[in-house]
């Protein structure tokens, strides 16, 4: 068993952009969900329709609010694995020993 901590920094690169690229895709259905705003409204109550235009458009107001909250998760956590790879990669970096290996492995 060896001791240390290994990390694939290229990995959590990889996973960061690919976070990123999500929060990107989140941001545009919220866009998308905001631009169609209270649509149900639209349909008016002619006592047939009045329920489901009021359910529609509660749901769509709580799909902008998760989807909100979920871009915002997505982006931190694309931004936290960048700066643990490059956390990482500076700890590496003062952790080379004057001879040039590494002084933990």
């Amino acid at each position: 068993m060896q001791d240390g901590i290994k990390l694939d920094l290229g990995a959590v690169e990889t996973a960061s952009t690919q976070m990123r690229r999500h929060e990107s895709d989140f941001a545009a259905a919220v866009r998308l969900l905001e631009s169609r705003g209270a649509e149900g409204a639209s349909w008016g109550d002619d006592g047939l329709v009045g329920a489901f235009a009021a359910a529609y458009t509660a749901a769509m107001s709580a799909s902008v609010t998760a989807l909100t909250a979920l871009t915002g998760a997505l982006g931190a956590t694309g931004a936290g694995l960048h700066d643990t790879a490059e956390t990482a990669k500076d700890a590496d970096a003062a952790q080379v020993a004057p001879g040039g290996g590494a002084t933990w492995v």
